[in-house]
């Protein structure tokens, strides 16, 4: 039974087979680490002063100085002696400590019965292994540990699995004093011929059989590692590895492999991507010096093109460029040799087609490595039949899948209905991998490069379109499935799962308009507008609306009215009236020509709301009036909450405030009832309005600070900002000074949060906050206020709510 040990996702480098690495010294023995020492010193450099004068990691020199590295590469021994400033004898002791060759006694590769007289070394790198400090450390405690005889390093093609091997065994520790034997296994076409490639590797002369008991007799009783790299299209030699475990005592085997070799006692390390910037904490340079891709890219952008420099536009662009590639290693080395040819800009563009770009490898690359077409078509070409066919059909998917999904897509196919095993096969492969498996619905994705491929050669095929077709019908279903869930009590599960199949709703909208399904465009666009309201999507949102809406459905109502709902609150949300005016006039239309008394209600409702930022709050009475008298019989739901808030809303702006107390109380309860959390925390931020409009300052700031917590708690930005806001208004009433930098702390916190999301405020709550923040501007002046507003708008949210009174809270 294999074990999967912590790591992460798949990369090759090209050698022959090479034997050996003479075994390390003890740490007395070694004159490495008192020369690093000694030469730092004499520099007056700190060990992270030494690692960024000579482009090393610091892990590197303090590894060496505590001697659990002896030895270490040729160019990071000349990089490291260059820092220090040697001069040429001190160089040349210190290059030969670095080889490990200044010692006493004889060389260990000298040693028999170990090594034939052509053994070769383990292949040295030509540059610095970036990034991969987290793998490395789970391989060599892994090599450390006795009850690990065989590990297995899996993942995608070019994604430095054998890198990392290289490395690791290197470093002393992992292997302790066991000789190790490297052998490349690209170029073995056979199965059969594993175990006389292994022997060769070992100098196994005798010719006895089986042959791991040759290898047996070889070793004999002292410790030994085996890497052997590339396997993955030689699994039939699997048997045959262990055998080799169970026979020889001292041997440990260290494999690379796009696939585990599925043995008893196997340990598999799954090789991870390259990590890449995830929040913004600098400037854009600053953010690509700490992601190991954007560096890997940088590094070699610079060996292509002399004179490659880093500013920040620069750095945007390859932070775009390697997401754009998911941090696989090979493809950011092949797009970044393309910097010789293309500008960043023009690079970015044609990683719309990434398969033709990444091309070009370094010829002493395997031909497999030289383009990413060629890396992936190894592991395409190593699949069955049926594996092939699943593969291409996932290509499908733009965001991920579920097995739900996968199982939806291929109900037209002779594959059986459930594609566990299927895909199960692929993760094994490591063109698929599991992407959250958290809960039921275990998601699974492909990189970008990889999916494209797929891609490809699904085209191709006769199964293409109804694929398609399926995927989405697949996806129109769960947004219908989803709608009504938006204003329930697992509203929050729902929004974060639509986001996360967004890239499938596109694709399948686009499927939908492409092929003229006017009605299942409809559907699916007015199925979603609340979530794109909702995650403020809402330039895209109206995109597809008005696609979908100029398109002809056999029948004008039913889906068309929804879609024309949720176009008309975008527009509005947008601060585009008069399209929105226009858009509630159609459905207005519509809705009484098929006697629709939710849609009609859904129009009056888009109209009000334009009355309202238009500051004409008594005309927003009647609508808003006449839409909550249409849905009063459907009992407690989302839309009669929601008419007994605009309802209040418009009697708070036009004077009434005990009317406005009453509704917002009303569409409060009925919130709670169905479990809407956010319209709920949203209903107290306006109770807060109403005392604040009524001079009761001490409960318009409870109110106001309630709602911002039940919004921290649910995460939602848009509603901390109408919080935030709420409160400032209420500094600015009392005019204290202390209280107007407060006012102006509080506004400038909100703007960076609506900057962020790029949302507006309401006209209509921005005018009723702003003749109590004119107030503070005027105690202030416009460059108090312009300090202060400055200060909260670099703040975090934490920092801007501790601005917030205890006793508010």
């Amino acid at each position: 039974m294999a074990h999967r040990l912590s790591g992460g996702h798949a990369g090759d480098l090209p050698g022959s087979i090479c034997p050996t690495r003479e075994a390390a010294m003890s740490a007395d023995e070694s004159p490495l680490g008192p020369l690093l020492r000694k030469g730092r010193a004499s520099a007056g450099l700190t060990q992270e002063e030494l690692a960024e004068r000579a482009g090393v990691s610091v892990r590197t020199i303090s590894d060496v100085e505590r001697g659990l590295r002896r030895t270490i590469y040729r160019h990071t021994a000349e990089a490291l002696a260059e820092a220090l400033g040697l001069d040429d004898p001190q160089r040349e002791e210190f290059g030969g400590a670095a080889r490990g060759s200044a010692r006493r006694g004889p060389r260990a590769d000298s040693v028999a019965p170990f090594v034939a007289d052509t053994a070769a070394r383990i292949p040295i790198p030509p540059t610095r292994l970036i990034g991969r400090e987290r793998e490395l450390e789970v391989v060599a405690r892994a090599l450390a540990d006795d009850d690990i005889r065989l590990l297995t390093l899996t993942g995608p093609g070019g994604i430095e699995k054998t890198r990392i091997a290289i490395e690791a065994v290197t470093r002393e520790e992992a292997h302790r004093s066991a000789r190790v034997f490297f052998v490349s296994l690209s170029a073995t076409a056979d199965p059969g011929l594993v175990g006389s490639t292994v022997a060769l590797a070992m100098g196994v002369t005798a010719a006895k059989e089986p042959m791991e008991d040759a290898i047996a007799e070889h070793i004999g009783d002292a410790p030994a590692l085996l890497v052997l790299d590339t396997f993955e299209h030689l699994l039939g030699a699997a048997a045959f590895v262990g055998a080799l475990v169970g026979r020889v005592d001292g041997l440990k085997v260290l494999v690379t492999s796009r696939e585990a070799l599925h043995l008893n006692g196997e340990h598999e390390v799954v090789v991870p991507a390259l990590d890449m910037p995830v929040h913004p904490w600098g400037s854009p340079v600053e953010d690509v010096s700490r992601s190991a891709a954007t560096e890997l890219f940088i590094q070699r952008a610079r060996a292509a093109k002399s004179g490659f420099t880093v500013d920040d536009e620069a750095a945007i662009a390859v932070r775009e460029i390697c997401a754009r590639l998911d941090g696989l290693p090979l493809a950011i080395e092949l797009a970044a040799a393309r910097v010789k040819h293309l500008s960043l800009e023009a690079l970015t563009k044609r990683l719309e087609a990434r398969l033709s770009v990444l091309t070009g490898g370094a010829r002493d690359l395997p031909r497999r490595q030289q383009t990413m077409r060629d890396t992936i078509a190894w592991s395409y070409e190593l699949l069955g039949p049926e594996e092939q066919e699943l593969f291409r059909s996932l290509s499908v998917f733009a965001g991920g899948w579920t097995l739900e999904a996968a199982a939806s897509i291929r109900s037209g196919s002779d594959s059986a209905a459930d594609p566990l095993e299927a895909i199960s096969a692929l993760v094994d492969k490591s063109l698929i991998y599991l992407t959250d498996t958290r809960g039921e619905d275990i998601r699974y994705s492909m990189f970008d490069v990889i999916r494209e491929f797929a891609a490809e050669r699904a085209e191709s095929t006769e199964e293409w379109e109804s694929m398609r077709r399926r995927h989405a019908e697949f996806h129109l279903a769960l947004a219908e499935r989803a709608e009504p869930e938006l204003g329930r009590a697992e509203q929050r599960a729902w929004f974060d799962h639509l986001e996360i199949e967004h890239d499938n709703f596109r694709s399948a909208l686009g499927w939908f308009t492409r092929a003229g399904d006017a009605e299942r465009a409809l559907r699916l666009a007015g199925a979603l507008w609340q979530f794109w309201r909702r995650q403020e999507h809402l330039a895209e949102g109206r995109m597809w609306l008005r696609q979908s809406l100029s398109m002809q459905p056999s029948t004008p109502g039913g889906p068309r009215a929804k879609a024309l709902w949720g176009a008309g609150w975008l527009a509005f949300a947008q601060g585009d009236y008069e399209e929105g005016e226009a858009i509630s006039a159609e459905l207005i239309a519509v809705a009484r020509k098929h006697g629709a008394r939710i849609d009609e209600r859904n129009a009056l409702t888009v109209l009000g709301m334009i009355l309202m930022a238009r500051g004409r709050f008594d005309e927003a009475l009647e609508p808003f009036e006449q839409g909550l008298e249409l849905c009063r019989d459907l009992g407690p739901s989302w839309l009669l909450a929601t008419s007994h808030l605009n309802l209040g809303m418009a009697k708070m702006h036009a004077g009434h405030l005990k009317e406005a107390e009453e509704l917002t109380s009303r569409a409060r309860g009925i919130y709670a009832d169905i479990g809407d959390r956010h319209f709920d925390a949203r209903c107290v931020g306006y109770l807060g309005y109403v005392a604040l409009l009524g001079g009761a300052t001490g409960k318009a700031e409870s109110l106001f600070a309630a709602s911002l917590e039940r919004f921290r708690q649910l995460e939602d930005l848009q509603g901390i900002a109408e919080g935030l806001e709420g409160l400032a208004a209420v500094s600015a009433a009392e005019m204290r000074r202390d209280r107007g930098v407060r006012a102006a702390r509080l506004a400038g916190a909100a703007a960076s949060i609506r900057e962020r999301l790029t949302a507006k405020q309401y006209p209509f709550d921005r005018s009723g906050m702003e003749p109590y923040l004119a107030r503070a501007k005027a105690s202030l002046g416009d460059a108090g206020w312009g300090r202060a507003w400055k200060e909260g708008h670099q703040m975090s949210v934490d920092e801007a709510c501790d601005l917030i009174p205890l006793a508010a809270r």
